[in-house]
């Protein structure tokens, strides 16, 4: 996903790299970056261990970007011409950036609703860590379902019968992002002008 990855891109991106485990291919969910705040509220709240940050993909043959799909969301120097699969929510993309991949664009559901899909279509489940990361993603991603369509909602619906959510994580989770006390209100600002 890309540099410093919201909860959705974190959770779509540990997602499916299960999802290719699960059908016996080699696959690590890699990140760049920082964890944001709702990623560790999610991942501390959940009990989920999230993997060390990536210093870079150079050692990789092959990369599936989740949740980004153009360059500027991406560092300077990063190797498009080993990315073999794009799966994003987004209306700004350029195929041409990466010309090997194939191509998952669509704007009818978040990141994490996409891969969720996925398991549901195979018939598979997520892990006992990855299914609630999908619920914690869709509920934020999805402002708590005031942006969700019809397809986040059934795919929430279908996650929760094998897992849940704390009581309190959707307020946790909104207050944890909204938290700009200190020097937190400059690195906030500083990551959103990054990406514009």
């Amino acid at each position: 996903t890309y540099l410093n990855p919201d909860l959705d891109g974190f959770a779509a991106a540990v997602a499916y790299a299960e999802f290719l485990k699960q059908k016996q291919k080699v696959a690590q969910a890699g990140f760049l970056g920082r964890y944001n705040a709702e990623v560790l509220f999610a991942a501390q709240s959940l009990n989920f261990n999230p993997p060390s940050p990536l210093e870079s993909v150079k050692a990789f043959d092959e990369i599936v970007l989740v949740d980004v799909s153009d360059l500027k969301r991406l560092e300077p120097d990063f190797p498009r011409e080993r990315v073999v699969e794009v799966i994003d929510h987004r209306e700004v993309f350029d195929t041409t950036a990466f010309p090997r991949a194939q191509w998952q664009i669509d704007r009818e559901a978040t990141s994490a609703t996409l891969v969720a899909e996925r398991f549901r279509k195979e018939e598979m489940k997520p892990g006992p860590a990855t299914g609630p990361l999908l619920l914690a993603a869709i509920a934020c991603h999805t402002l708590n379902f005031q942006t969700a369509s019809e397809r986040d909602k059934s795919v929430f619906q279908w996650l929760a019968t094998e897992s849940s959510l704390p009581s309190d994580f959707i307020r946790g989770v909104f207050t944890a992002k909204s938290d700009l006390e200190g020097e937190k209100l400059g690195q906030t600002l500083k990551r959103r002008l990054q990406v514009v």
